[in-house]
């Protein structure tokens, strides 16, 4: 918003563009306090680096009979927090001052304010509050609330009022926090700590590649060719589909972490250092 206020056009396409991603140096300050401050845990140590080791491939793990239910959990769940994130913040700017006609005043800056009092300052709440009373539980009621109020709070928005859409963004932000918020817990959660990184990981990353990155069109399209109001749809379809997902492990007989013996499964135990169980650290 502010590079849109003090930059011409031209510039902004010449090389403004490029002065967000010099931003994510910031994150390297994190990543030296976690690395001076934080305790550091390495659960697969020994597991697949030892010379005795029968499995070497965690991929391979990941992907092994016991492990597949968790990994369409934590494949379908995220959905609805990549849509949700995309169309609500990446979007919407977009949806308010160039697809609107007439556009909403200053939807740029009413795009990142409400995300920064929405979800900057709500994610750590929602996180916390999870331990307290439950992800599932959180989650599940989000989830609902972005299926439900998505579509209504997206129509309020296409009115044309600034301040209404500037409410009804930080609405959708904070529903997306208490869904977001105990998201990246509730996902590791589901493994056990020597296949948790590269499971947690593949589910993720690719309901984000499918979902998440194409999300914004599919919202153009649905703009362009249904009406005004479709792209509230999307909530509809990736909430239901996410808050699926959550319970899609008990619902078809399995518990939130698999106990099988499969053959991939036996050589993992087989390969573990000593006799007993690696310390689940959930």
């Amino acid at each position: 918003a502010l590079m849109r206020q003090v930059l011409t056009e031209q510039q902004l396409l010449d090389w403004g563009w490029r002065l967000p991603f010099f931003s994510g140096i910031l994150i390297a300050f994190v990543a030296c306090y976690l690395k001076s401050y934080a305790p550091e845990v390495h659960t697969t140590a020994g597991v697949y680096d030892r010379q005795d080791s029968t499995v070497t491939n965690p991929i391979r793990v990941a992907l092994a009979r016991g492990n597949r239910l968790a990994l369409l959990s934590t494949f379908l769940t995220p959905m609805i927090w990549a849509a949700g994130f995309y169309v609500s913040f990446v979007w919407m700017a977009i949806f308010m001052g160039e697809l609107l006609d007439p556009p909403i005043p200053y939807a740029f800056w009413i795009n990142g304010v409400s995300m920064l009092i929405s979800m900057t300052c709500m994610l750590p709440l929602a996180g916390m509050l999870s331990d307290r009373w439950g992800r599932v539980r959180l989650m599940t009621i989000s989830g609902v609330g972005l299926t439900i109020s998505g579509p209504v709070l997206l129509t309020l928005i296409a009115k044309g009022n600034a301040w209404v859409a500037f409410l009804c963004q930080i609405a959708l932000g904070i529903l997306l926090s208490f869904f977001g918020g105990p998201l990246c817990a509730w996902l590791v959660e589901n493994f056990s700590p020597e296949v948790r990184l590269t499971s947690a990981s593949l589910g993720y990353d690719l309901s984000h590649a499918v979902v998440g990155g194409f999300s914004p069109a599919m919202a153009t399209i649905l703009f362009d060719k249904v009406g005004t109001n479709a792209p509230g749809l999307i909530y509809v379809v990736f909430g239901v589909v996410s808050v699926a997902g959550i319970y899609v492990t008990y619902c078809c007989g399995g518990s939130k972490r698999e106990d099988t013996d499969s053959a991939d499964d036996l050589e993992l135990k087989q390969s573990k250092p000593g006799n007993g169980d690696l310390p689940d650290i959930a």
